[in-house]
């Protein structure tokens, strides 16, 4: 965790909202730039680490992996998820199990973004606790932003990420960067979705919420390549997948053009960057916001967030069941 609003300078490009008027100003000015990204979280002093790393019996990469291919084989095989996909008309596979996994409490290695900076804020304010300690920094509430066009300027394709696939790049919509995306390869989108294939990247930005839900196939199946809370908060991911235990902010850092060029501008005899995948521009930003000013604006902007309906609860109980079976069987 950090301790003080000033310890998170050092890990991201920080600043802080006092007054409604700054939150209405940061509002307005962010939602004006359309390929940022966003996470709200209600506490100022977590650290991004995934649900895997949280929830993992085991803090060793390797491990949680492992976990994660038993978990997500149990996911797949169970009726209530197969039922859940098949009436939603919802490819099934690795990709669409752990978006449902993630947004119906089991474990992953994805953390939520929004393109939506008001459903962000929405989650920031979600079961904030508006006095949780005596630090400054228990005061505050988090917004995390990046922009997708300036990292896909030095970011690493995803395409090039997955040996220049044609088909395994139409995997993954890598931000709005006018990757040509033919909907035929829609048909067999299970190929094109493997849990193996994810967890050798470490870092990746993962959207197919601009592919949902009126997508149509060549042979007019109507698809949609989400679930319901995904689309309700239209949602899209960071996977962080570096070490079992470094949240994002720091995976994140080590591949930004600051840091990249401060190694190669002194590297050590036989030593090379280490770090697979994705390159980034910059740090991340952050936002700390008052929670006392992020309530009252939440109180103002309700924002429905989870779809509560009872296939999505049938769905979700089976979900728990499954987790609470794994974790007793290890």
């Amino acid at each position: 965790m950090y301790t003080t609003l000033s310890n998170k300078s050092n890990a991201f490009k920080h600043s802080v909202i006092n007054t409604m008027d700054e939150l209405k100003s940061t509002i307005m000015d962010l939602e004006a730039q359309p390929n940022l990204r966003f996470r709200g979280v209600n506490e100022a002093k977590y650290k991004m680490l995934t649900s895997l790393q949280r929830m993992c019996p085991s803090k060793e990469l390797t491990k949680q992996k492992e976990y994660l291919t038993r978990l997500l084989s149990e996911v797949r095989g169970s009726t209530a998820v197969i039922d859940f996909f098949k009436n939603n008309k919802i490819p099934i596979n690795d990709l669409s199990c752990l978006s449902l996994m993630q947004h119906y409490g089991l474990p992953t290695p994805l953390l939520d973004f929004s393109t939506d900076i008001r459903i962000a804020l929405a989650f920031a304010a979600h079961k904030m606790k508006t006095s949780s300690g005596l630090e400054d920094i228990d005061n505050y509430a988090s917004l995390y932003v990046f922009d997708t066009k300036a990292e896909y300027e030095v970011g690493i394709p995803i395409q090039q990420m997955m040996n220049n696939d044609e088909y395994k790049g139409a995997r993954y919509s890598y931000q709005s960067c006018g990757i040509p995306f033919n909907n035929s390869l829609l048909q067999n989108i299970d190929e094109f979705s493997q849990w193996n294939d994810l967890a050798e990247i470490e870092l990746v930005f993962i959207e197919y919420q601009q592919f949902a839900p009126g997508f149509v196939t060549l042979s007019g199946q109507k698809l949609n390549l989400s679930n319901p809370n995904l689309d309700m908060q239209k949602g899209c991911f960071l996977l962080n997948l570096f070490d079992g235990e470094m949240p994002l902010e720091e995976n994140w850092n080590m591949r930004t053009k600051e840091s990249r060029d401060q190694f190669w501008s002194n590297p050590n005899s036989g030593t090379k960057f280490n770090c697979k995948g994705m390159h980034t521009k910059e740090k991340l930003t952050c936002y700390d916001i008052k929670k006392d000013i992020l309530s009252d604006w939440a109180r103002i902007n309700a924002i429905p967030l989870f779809n509560k309906n009872p296939e999505s609860q049938c769905v979700e109980n089976q979900l728990l069941k499954i987790k609470e079976t794994l974790k007793t069987s290890l």
